[in-house]
C-alpha cells in the first residue's frame, strides 16, 4: 500500500464547495477532507488502495519563489519531498510549474 501526504494550504483553509477540512470525530489533531477534490481523492484513494494523512503547510503559504530560488509554502513542501502531493486551491503559475509537477486543471479560474 502506498502512503501519500495530503496537503492544505493550513488546518483552517476552507474553499468550500471545492476542498474543505473535516475533523475526524474522537480525534481534535487529525482532518480529512470533503468537497469535490476531496471526494476524487477518496475514489482514487480506493481505485489504487493507499493511505495518507492530512497535514498542513509549515508557513500556511500556497508557494512563492524566495531570494535563494528555492519555495517556501505548499509548493516548496513538494518541491523539498517533505510531502508526495499537494491538495487545495491554488493557482498553477509558471514558477511554480517550474518546480513541481500540476495535474490538469479542474475548475478554470473565472
Amino acid at each position: 500500500m502506498i502512503s501519500l501526504i495530503l496537503l492544505t494550504g493550513s488546518l483552517c483553509f476552507q474553499d468550500v464547495p471545492y476542498i474543505e477540512l473535516v475533523p475526524i470525530p474522537g480525534n481534535s489533531t487529525h482532518f480529512d477532507v470533503s468537497g469535490y477534490e476531496g471526494d476524487i481523492w477518496k475514489v482514487l484513494q480506493q481505485i489504487l488502495g493507499f493511505d495518507y494523512t492530512v497535514v498542513a503547510s509549515v508557513d500556511g503559504k500556497f508557494g512563492a519563489p524566495t531570494a535563494n530560488g528555492s519555495f517556501n509554502g505548499m509548493t516548496g513542501m513538494v518541491e523539498r519531498n517533505e510531502v508526495d502531493i499537494a491538495i487545495s486551491s491554488f493557482f498553477l503559475t509558471v514558477e511554480r510549474a517550474q518546480a513541481v509537477d500540476f495535474s490538469n486543471i479542474l475548475v478554470p479560474a473565472q
